[in-house]
């Protein structure tokens, strides 16, 4: 018996790469996906929307995806699982979790390795998401992002390595919960989510990071 229905949205990024003798080459969307899928009882649905690597995604093609997840969410889906590549998903996941606003989980995922090499992460990852959105438990929690059996709330995510499985933390916080082989394992409840008045993920003009070190001189931050 079914007992609820996730949306899948994917983006691209190593989670839909294969190594081939020219490189990483996107291969996989989400029919490919839910092919090789086969678990619990769950309805999912699903739409490609672009297969772009993490570093190209945009304000325009993250707004696009967050708008489909909302369509989603209006048509009866009780989750949406957004796939995508890892260098931006710190920054992705915070932005969309800026202007999130059903208790409907959000949930965001990827790869550290190609669909075919060897200990590949991917549909690992894939699985833990799907689950996480259809868990009544991770209602009202903003977005969230499943790595490695772990889930965190996007605010706290940091990318921390660029090559580990575990690339994921967040530091001073750790994971909301672990998955389990039969069941998720939430370690507090939903904190109570801050609505904001953002409708969408704005697109920026220029941003510029200015890091702070010894000797630093006002020169740089003058010219940002």
């Amino acid at each position: 018996m079914v007992s609820s229905r996730i949306h899948l949205v994917a983006m691209g990024g190593t989670i839909s790469m294969v190594s081939s003798d020219s490189g990483l080459v996107p291969s996989l969307d989400a029919e490919d996906f839910l092919r090789q899928y086969q678990s619990i009882p769950i309805s999912i649905t699903s739409e490609s929307l672009t297969a772009l690597p993490g570093a190209s995604i945009t304000a325009t093609s993250l707004n696009e995806a967050i708008l489909v997840a909302r369509s989603a969410v209006a048509s009866g889906a009780e989750g949406v699982v957004i796939t995508q590549g890892t260098d931006t998903l710190e920054e992705t996941s915070f932005l969309a979790d800026l202007v999130w606003d059903h208790d409907e989980p959000l949930v965001l995922t990827g790869a550290m390795r190609p669909a075919n090499a060897p200990g590949s992460d991917g549909l690992g990852n894939l699985s833990g998401a799907i689950r996480v959105a259809a868990d009544v438990h991770a209602r009202a929690r903003g977005v969230l992002v499943v790595f490695g059996d772990e889930v965190f709330t996007a605010r706290h995510l940091q990318k921390t390595h660029s090559s580990k499985l575990n690339a994921f933390t967040a530091p001073g916080v750790g994971p909301v919960g672990v998955l389990g082989e039969d069941q998720i394992h939430w370690w507090s409840p939903p904190e109570v989510h801050r609505r904001t008045r953002f409708g969408s993920v704005a697109s920026p003009s220029t941003i510029v990071t200015v890091t702070a070190q010894l000797d630093s001189s006002a020169e740089l931050l003058a010219w940002a």
